[in-house]
């Protein structure tokens, strides 16, 4: 179908729109990352483009420029255990959690897929709730509003509690004062009720449907209107409750859940309020906190709605709030074709060909996981069981996220490469620069020791890229920053890991002399010959230092004493018995193995030349 031009009427309004704009302060800003589109798609009335639609219709109108979208991070894993229960973190690493949750069978990647969705929205709500407290703004996140998670559980479509997750981070940054949470999404807020039933200074104001639940919380409004509501109904029951509410509070905070599953086409919905019914109720609320106080902070949530249509009532109102006041009607906006891509896709990149981007700049493009519809599935889970959540949590939960936190790394985030031909990938990467951290590449391993099944370590790179050597700290062979002492917590989470996986052992082979000397209190050769000969460059080499010690191996200076020749390292594997199997096998084969190491053994076979 051929592109439909717009007209010369309509390049007009948007070009005068977009001159209005100039110059104006105090813009609304929007929140999106491209993930928030990449939800699977689990039910027919669940439209995972909303977002999209959204911010394609803004950009298309010329509604918004692109600094002002925002682009959110998953919200971190010890923000979550702040406020959800660590039983209930678990829970979403079995299968069954999530089918609980929307209804539906969730298993495998589409399980991951959607918890990744839920953080990355999440962490939109406390982009725009860290944005609108320093600047005063209102910030629209074009996600989130998941007001049925409760502390212990998530229920509704809901993972996880962002309005809760945002009070916390608003708290822990010095805000003072009550905070109020206008929900109007067509169910019961009873997840974010339950978070602040002992907390009078957070308000919880709620009309809906039906009461979900009997929680009566310090300090609420909720207001149940029953079925099929008209629009008469409820925005009397809004102008009756919101305005007086909001004079006797006088928050210094506003989150506003803007559902839209109350609208008269909503395909779960029971009510029947129009189009301009819902324009009405966005307009009294803005306008509300805005008359109280035009620097108010306040945050606009989507919250439920559902069906190919519901992105339109959002997009009505933001159009009518990013204007200045004139509301853009969105019916005619195409949301399919190949122009919208790549007119969004423009939008969001980094600006002209070849421009290098400011420091500190928001990485727009998009990645093949942003991109909808893989040509073929791909493994999601390491070593076939370890989703990226799961990893995360174990990490966070051992203090590794934490430790580094406290070094300065504020911006973690962990990657899998599963499909790597010579073993699968975790990195730990910092900032949008993707600074790694720490590489590791794993396979499991039935060749090396018969009848036992290992974890191998193909490849593990520990280091900290802010750091420089200096002369007390010169670089050991193959490395090209200094390390961050990590490596006895990252074999301790490998160990976990083998119980966990019912293996037999560990087994790496050490590159460098070095690595061999770090880990012999806790690895031995496989070989007893390898052993001995380990033994015997200790015993020219152990009372130097380290990098010394393993710079002479690497430069030829360590010489068989017999023929005179520079002794070069032949890596050789190294194990670490954790089965019972394997454990009990060494005891009964320690002796002999002692006695072969012994034998093996050529004090003075090694010199210094």
């Amino acid at each position: 179908m051929a592109k439909r031009s717009p007209s010369p009427w309509q390049s007009v309004r948007r070009q005068w729109r977009r001159l209005r704009r100039i110059g104006r302060s105090g813009a609304a800003r929007v929140v999106y990352h491209p993930r928030y589109s990449s939800a699977p798609t689990l039910l027919p009335t669940i439209d995972t483009q909303r977002a999209r639609n959204i911010l394609g219709f803004l950009v298309a109108e010329k509604l918004i420029r692109r600094g002002e979208v925002l682009r959110p991070r998953r919200v971190r894993m010890d923000r979550l255990r702040r406020v959800h229960t660590e039983s209930y973190l678990d829970s979403l690493t079995r299968r069954e959690a999530l089918t609980a949750i929307y209804g539906v069978a969730i298993t495998g990647a589409r399980r991951d897929e959607l918890i990744t969705v839920h953080r990355s929205m999440a962490g939109g709500t406390l982009l725009a709730a860290r944005e609108a407290l320093e600047n005063g703004d209102i910030v629209l996140n074009l996600g989130g509003g998941f007001h049925h998670a409760h502390p212990d559980r998530g229920a509704g479509f809901c993972l996880f509690n962002d309005v809760a997750l945002a009070v916390d981070l608003l708290r822990e940054r010095g805000l003072k004062g009550n905070i109020l949470v206008v929900d109007l999404d067509l169910h019961d807020g009873d997840g974010t009720r339950a978070f602040f039933a002992d907390d009078p200074s957070v308000h919880t104001f709620s009309i809906h449907n039906h009461d979900l639940d009997d929680t009566r919380a310090q300090g609420s409004t909720s207001i149940a209107l029953g079925d099929h509501v008209d629009e008469d109904t409820f925005l009397a029951a809004l102008e009756e409750s919101l305005p007086p509410l909001l004079e006797e509070l006088r928050p210094s905070f506003v989150f506003y859940i803007a559902g839209c599953d109350s609208a008269h086409d909503d395909r779960l919905g029971n009510w029947r309020l129009s189009a301009a019914a819902m324009l009405a109720r966005d307009r009294r609320v803005i306008e509300g906190v805005r008359g109280l106080d035009p620097r108010l902070p306040l945050v606009i949530l989507l919250g439920g709605g559902y069906g190919p249509g519901t992105w339109r009532y959002t997009a009505r109102m933001a159009s009518w709030l990013l204007s200045g006041g004139e509301t853009v009607e969105p019916a005619g906006v195409s949301v399919a074709t190949l122009a919208h891509y790549r007119r969004l896709t423009r939008f969001l990149g980094q600006g002209r060909k070849g421009r290098k981007p400011k420091s500190g700049a928001l990485d727009w493009s998009l990645s093949e996981d942003d991109l909808p519809g893989h040509v073929q599935p791909r493994p999601h889970l390491l070593l076939g069981r370890y989703s990226l959540y799961q990893i995360e949590l174990a990490v966070d939960r051992f203090g590794l996220l934490n430790a580094l936190r406290q070094r300065g790394f504020t911006r973690l985030r962990l990657d899998f490469d599963l499909t790597n031909p010579t073993g699968q990938t975790v990195r730990l990467l910092e900032g949008d620069d993707q600074e790694v951290l720490v590489e590791l590449r794993l396979n499991t391993d039935v060749h090396t020791l018969a009848e036992a099944t290992l974890l191998r370590i193909e490849w593990l790179l520990i280091q900290n890229p802010r750091v420089s050597f200096d002369s007390r700290h010169p670089p050991l062979p193959g490395q090209q920053h200094p390390g961050l002492g990590l490596l006895r917590d990252i074999v301790s989470l490998l160990v976990l890991a083998c119980q966990d996986l019912q293996l037999d052992g560990i087994v790496f082979t050490p590159a460098h002399y070095h690595i061999a000397v770090q880990t012999e209190r806790i690895f031995h050769f496989l070989d007893p010959e390898a052993e001995a000969l380990f033994l015997d460059l200790q015993e020219l080499l152990g009372g130097r230092p380290l990098p010394e010690a393993t710079r002479l191996v690497e430069e030829g200076r360590v010489r068989w004493a017999e023929s005179g020749e520079p002794f070069q390292w032949d890596p050789q594997p190294m194990v670490l018995p954790i089965g019972l199997r394997l454990r009990g096998r060494w005891r009964r084969e320690k002796k002999d193995y002692e006695n072969a190491v012994r034998a093996a053994r050529r004090p003075g076979r090694f010199v210094l030349g």
